[in-house]
């Protein structure tokens, strides 16, 4: 009995594997419609995204009954769990390709991107490629080692959606308001493409040691030091500086975790997409030094060891 059940499970893993690299083909099929505005293979993307959910509620099915029929405990209820979020996971990255897709097929015979902006999504488009190939990998290995290289690729990718920023807001762009809401929403569609494959990877990680990466860990500290540094909230003075000091040691994914986290229990006085502007406007000299330093000794202060304990 428990060999059919491994050998269910290991068909509910690879199911898992193959929908990342469905997902990791049409992204890598939609950026090439949108770099050469091929509108015929931006519908074929959009064709085949039924198939990538169908594939994707097949699996989770597999799952489902897995877990009806067979109570899996420990180490297996890990995988069958952890394989039912991948696949939506998963299914939110062919969404995300879709997504491409469409802008491509929306904006056909003309090109999307302009030409400033062709060489972010190239490299954007290799990095979601190898983030799905690497996701597969782990997920069909279960190889914590492979999962953990996610983070890496993730914080390219995060540097090239803050390039994009920079290269509207800083640079001259005369490309109308079109073109600036299309590069907006592209580099979105791609920064989560990566999110969604780290998640993937946390999982592999859990799956295989049974405690997710130590980065959850580290979010959870930082957030209660925030909260313990500013218990009547974060005021607008402090919060630029506060987000560049997390940046000094943490990928931007992370610190829109921690953002995330005190934009939801208000204790910031913007939101979400104020915050990720102001960290795509992060750089050496922005804000000032001397705002950062103040906010890191306020901290201090108040208990969090920053310099000993993240180096900030």
């Amino acid at each position: 009995m428990r060999t059919a059940f491994h050998r269910q499970l290991e068909a509910l893993t690879a199911s898992v594997a193959d929908l990342c690299a469905r997902a990791g083909g049409a992204m890598q099929r939609a950026t090439h419609a949108l770099l050469h505005a091929d509108g015929s293979l931006a519908g074929c993307v959009l064709n085949d995204h039924d198939k990538i959910m169908r594939h994707g509620a097949q699996a989770q099915r597999k799952a489902l009954a897995l877990l009806a029929l067979q109570a899996p405990v420990a180490g297996d209820l890990r995988v069958v769990v952890g394989d039912l979020k991948n696949v939506a996971d998963a299914q939110r990255m062919g969404v995300l390709a879709s997504h491409v897709a469409e802008i491509a097929r929306r904006r056909y015979p003309a090109r999307a991107v302009p030409d400033e902006a062709i060489d972010h999504f190239t490299e954007m488009g290799r990095i979601a490629a190898d983030l799905s190939n690497i996701a597969g990998h782990a997920v069909r290995s279960r190889d914590p080692v492979a999962a953990a290289r996610l983070r890496r690729d993730d914080d390219a990718m995060d540097g090239l959606h803050r390039q994009l920023f920079t290269l509207m807001i800083d640079k001259p762009w005369n490309h109308g308001v079109a073109a600036t809401v299309d590069v907006t929403l592209l580099g979105r569609y791609y920064e989560r493409f990566a999110d969604h494959a780290v998640e993937i990877g946390r999982r592999v990680i859990f799956q295989a040691r049974g405690e997710p990466m130590s980065v959850s860990g580290v979010i959870g500290r930082i957030v209660g030091f925030v909260r313990a540094g500013y218990p009547e909230g974060i005021p607008a003075t402090d919060t630029f500086p506060l987000l560049a000091l997390l940046r000094r040691r943490l990928a931007d994914r992370e610190v829109m975790r921690i953002a995330a986290e005190l934009v939801e229990h208000g204790d910031v006085p913007v939101d979400a997409t104020t915050i990720r502007v102001m960290i795509s406007k992060i750089t050496d000299q922005m804000p000032a030094p001397a705002e950062v330093e103040r906010v890191k000794r306020h901290l201090e202060m108040c208990g969090w060891p920053v310099s000993d304990e993240y180096g900030a």
